[in-house]
């Protein structure tokens, strides 16, 4: 599968353009100008921005259509639920056979709710179909993906659509809040039966990572509530800032945290936060006091447990439910769906067996529990990392 930029390819696709990958074949398709057209002048919109070519190898042209879009929407789904961004829409598109034009269709997509060209989210699906759109590709090439693993991935991208970028200029109703806690069970069962696991036993084992997955989640918002401002220090601020956000970040961010704890706390102007926000930064490196949070957030998912339990019950079956109940579940449902889901894709992409990368932690959550803190474990990892680079150059 190749992706290609539709605004240099479709002009040069004719014998006496530049030369590219596949030129033979986007003529055959454009030559009789009916598809795929792009802007020739600047206050013009182009019907697309991007081609897809999806190779079916020898095959019937009988449902070959549905076939490639099925291939291109994994890819999407996948990368656009791990990274963000937002979702091309599949519109002209042809079919050639042994080099021959089949059918053809001339649609054009409709423009959706969210933000007017919006070419940052598009910067960012460029960037995740880059990262996780080759190991998707090969491992489809070599099966396609499991109908249980492929019924998860629908239910997920249902899940997470309300919440999109392409919904950015609509606030999530509450039915959009609620629907999230019964489609993420649904989730966990479809990854279940793939797995071939009791969903109940599933669910325990996702349950498992809340207390970690927890504690991340909050040293991140203690230093977002850091560099919320920075009062009279702009360059210390600006400085913090670029590091934290910084596409290629000189260091894993656990270190950022360690070693500029002091500088990020000089900043925080929420007073009421600041001894909490200090104990998080502490957790980074003294693995008492990260004991001591993970024994917290062990309790707090216990609850969390059993009231994803009850409110997962009363909306499928139709009984009262607050609506503050089921929004404090939400942020728990979505760990064991997205856990679910991104370890069964990666199963599928690796080759191994799914009950086997289910029941699997993080090294850093397995060094964490053997004794070792957060700081010490990535500082022990970047030498190692940094030994092997230089032994293999």
């Amino acid at each position: 599968m190749s992706f290609i930029n539709a605004h240099w390819s479709v002009p040069n696709a004719s014998p006496a353009g530049q030369d590219f990958e596949h030129k033979e074949e986007l003529w055959e398709l454009v030559q009789h100008g009916g598809i795929f057209k792009i802007a020739k002048m600047v206050d013009e919109e182009s019907d697309v921005d991007f081609l897809v070519r999806v190779d079916l190898g020898t095959t019937t042209p009988a449902d070959a259509l549905q076939r490639a879009v099925h291939v291109v929407n994994t890819i999407l789904n996948v990368s656009i639920h791990n990274s963000g961004g937002i979702r091309p829409h599949l519109a002209p598109y042809g079919v050639l056979h042994s080099g021959k034009a089949g059918p053809i269709s001339w649609l054009v997509s409709q423009r959706q709710a969210g933000f007017p060209d919006d070419r940052y989210g598009a910067s960012i699906t460029a960037d995740a179909i880059k990262k996780h759109g080759p190991r998707i590709a090969s491992a489809l090439a070599r099966e396609e993906l499991p109908r249980f693993l492929a019924a998860a991935l629908e239910v997920q991208t249902a899940a997470d659509h309300p919440f999109s970028r392409a919904m950015a200029m609509r606030k999530p109703a509450e039915a959009d809040i609620s629907s999230v806690i019964p489609l993420a069970d649904r989730v966990v069962q479809h990854v279940a039966a793939h797995a071939a696991l009791a969903p109940n036993d599933l669910f325990d084992l996702l349950g498992e990572r809340w207390p970690h997955a927890r504690w991340l989640t909050d040293v991140q918002r203690a230093v977002g509530m850091c560099l919320l401002g920075g009062g009279n220090q702009i360059a210390l601020h600006s400085e913090l800032i670029r590091e934290w956000i910084a596409d290629k970040p000189s260091r894993p961010w656990i270190l950022f945290v360690a070693d500029r704890c002091g500088d990020l706390l000089s900043l925080c102007r929420i007073e009421s936060e600041r001894a909490w926000i200090r104990r998080m930064f502490a957790s980074v490196s003294d693995h008492a006091e990260y004991s001591s949070l993970i024994a917290d957030y062990t309790a707090e998912s216990a609850v969390l447990k059993a009231r994803r339990n009850r409110v997962r019950n009363a909306l499928v079956h139709g009984n009262p439910a607050s609506f503050p109940i089921v929004a404090s579940v939400r942020e728990y449902a979505e760990l064991l769906s997205r856990s679910a889901l991104n370890r069964g894709l990666e199963s599928y992409v690796q080759g191994t067996t799914p009950a086997a990368a289910l029941g699997q932690l993080s090294d850093e959550s397995t060094a964490m529990q053997e004794g070792q803190d957060a700081a010490s474990y990535w500082r022990t990892r970047r030498i190692t990392r940094a030994s092997t680079a230089t032994a293999s150059s």
